[in-house]
């Protein structure tokens, strides 16, 4: 790996392994009763005789499965060579936490960073998003876990747009690209025409290949990543320019759909339940560690005031997609 400013890269043509474990359950393979070697899934046999019926069809398959054979558990995969680009945050600063593992929040903020990355990279070389594919990766470096996006060319041997990106001024330029406030890019992200966006939408980040991730990309927090991967001391707060619209308007609206008393803790916005006075939970962001020290002064403060529960912390990413 290679850093340029605060960020680790490598870049090279390689093999990029897809596997596919049906969530986890794996396939379940059964021999058809013939000749042939032939073996399916009942989904997919379910599937067929689906479609059949819908359109009507008068050819239906009669097929007989080989009660001799016992079924087969696979998981699939495919093995491709083509270009990779690797990226991860090289110095992350002790009071965040962007592990990928256990938190929602990780997993989020990279995989947004992964098609903030892909969208600059294609308006960069102009090129289509879909030539370009987007994955996490998550792997050890000194003990810690590090969750690193990786991207690829859609291209089998490769079409050279990632590996574009292996020089480190070519990075360097591509970040920047990204993180400029005032750049083509980034600006129209933090126009007027695009305050209603509260998470991902389809003029940021989202497209159909990325269907499955909808729910947890979040624009704010690629921007987080990309200003992160330039600075190691980027200001990751609620109060930054593309975050505080949003915590202005989400945060008083989720107080008073939880019936929640409005109160501030070390800066913080924080909610006191009426019924139970000492339960009060406060809002902060989604990349802060538990160990922020302004969580910790929030806590010192809460006991100051004579709260003795301990702070219920909730991430402004709960609050907007789960609330209660």
């Amino acid at each position: 790996m290679e850093t340029v400013e605060n960020c680790d890269f490598w870049s090279d043509e390689a093999e990029v392994c897809i596997v596919n474990n049906n969530a986890g359950k794996r396939f379940r393979f059964l021999k058809l009763a013939n000749p042939s070697q032939t073996w399916v899934t009942q989904e997919a046999i379910d599937h067929i005789s689906e479609q059949i019926a819908q359109r009507k069809l008068s050819d239906r398959p009669n097929l007989s499965f080989d009660r001799n054979a016992q079924p087969d558990e696979r998981v699939l995969g495919s093995i491709k060579q083509t270009d990779l680009l690797i990226v991860n945050v090289h110095a992350i600063p002790p009071e965040l936490n962007l592990s990928p593992i256990g938190r929602v929040e990780g997993r989020a903020a990279l995989n947004s960073f992964g098609f903030m990355l892909r969208r600059a990279m294609s308006a960069h070389l102009d090129i289509s998003p879909q030539e370009i594919r987007v994955g996490l990766r998550v792997t050890k470096h000194s003990d810690q876990i590090v969750g690193q996006v990786f991207l690829s060319d859609s291209l089998e041997n490769g079409a050279g747009y990632c590996s574009h990106f292996k020089q480190p001024a070519r990075l360097k330029q591509l970040l920047e690209f990204m993180a400029d406030p005032n750049g083509d890019f980034l600006s129209k992200w933090l126009s007027p025409d695009h305050a209603n966006c509260q998470t991902s939408c389809p003029d940021c980040l989202r497209d159909y290949a990325n269907l499955a991730w909808h729910c947890i990309l979040d624009w704010r927090l690629a921007v987080d990543m990309a200003q992160l991967a330039l600075n190691a001391s980027a200001n990751v707060n609620l109060n930054s320019p593309h975050w505080q619209p949003l915590a202005a308007t989400a945060i008083p609206a989720y107080f008073k759909a939880a019936s929640l008393e409005p109160m501030t803790l070390a800066g913080l916005p924080a909610g006191r339940n009426p019924k139970r006075p000492q339960r009060v939970e406060v809002i902060i962001h989604p990349l802060w560690a538990l160990n922020h020290p302004i969580v910790v002064q929030a806590e010192n403060d809460a006991r100051a005031a004579g709260i003795s529960e301990p702070l219920a912390k909730k991430s402004l990413f709960e609050v907007l997609r789960r609330p209660f």
